[in-house]
């Protein structure tokens, strides 16, 4: 209901409103008629019995309604509002048929195998990607909204260059503390190779605490396994 508002649709209850439902079809010379009359109303129904549908529907306009100046001129603001929503629906679909064939482009296209270096644009793109994919903690220190659709991430790159070694972390942070690294090795190896360099001491504290725990458990297994061979050889 909430989505079909921002359509700028008004939702009403038919009975409150209308007399009746007319059950005429729509092409039916007598809902034509009366449609152009003024006696009844041509209204979208969006709720079905099982899930939501849509449908034309006509009602009667009550007799009351239909001698008012200023209802008349409520039902045709509401069939205007209807005419825009409908008329930005149209542009939203061209924008979502645009982006739609061009993630096929991304897909399918050959533009991963140029070699040359970065071009402005591409660099921007790249770092809006990047910054992009930061987490959404991150995100909000700067303002900016992962799931936000208003979010400018475009301009904020274009005005904060100086930035951008930054979000790099920012985004490293995010690929390396995610659950993906739990599952590839090439992660774990990243984390390591970043983690010796940039926190030298700490890395070394966890890696001795790491193999001192490992030995303890090894030794353990081994005593037991050699306790288990000695078994075998005393039955013997």
């Amino acid at each position: 209901m909430e989505a079909v508002k921002q359509l700028g649709f008004e939702i009403v209850d038919p009975d409150e409103i209308f007399r009746c439902k007319c059950w005429y079809s729509e092409d039916d010379e007598r809902t034509l008629k009366m449609l152009e009359d003024g006696e009844v109303y041509r209204c979208l129904s969006f709720f079905g019995h099982y899930s939501p549908e849509f449908n034309v529907s006509f009602y009667y306009v009550r007799k009351e309604t239909a001698s008012s100046t200023s209802a008349v001129a409520d039902l045709k603001e509401i069939e205007r509002e209807k005419i825009n929503a409908q008329l930005k629906r149209a542009k939203d679909i061209v924008k979502e048929k645009s982006a739609e064939e061009m993630r096929k482009w991304a897909q399918e296209k050959t533009y991963y195998q140029r070699t040359k270096e970065f071009s402005e644009n591409e660099q921007l793109v790249f770092d809006v990607l990047v910054l992009s994919g930061c987490s959404s903690t991150y995100l909000e220190k700067l303002n900016l909204k992962k799931w936000n659709g208003e979010s400018d991430f475009v301009n904020y790159v274009k005005n904060n260059q100086a930035d951008r070694h930054q979000w790099y972390r920012a985004f490293i942070a995010e690929c390396l503390s995610s659950n993906n690294v739990n599952f590839y090795s090439y992660l774990q190896k990243c984390q390591k190779i970043l983690f010796a360099e940039q926190y030298p001491d700490d890395f070394k504290a966890l890696s001795k605490k790491l193999a001192d725990s490992y030995d303890k458990k090894e030794k353990k297994l081994k005593e037991r396994l050699k306790e288990l061979n000695n078994d075998n050889t005393e039955e013997a």
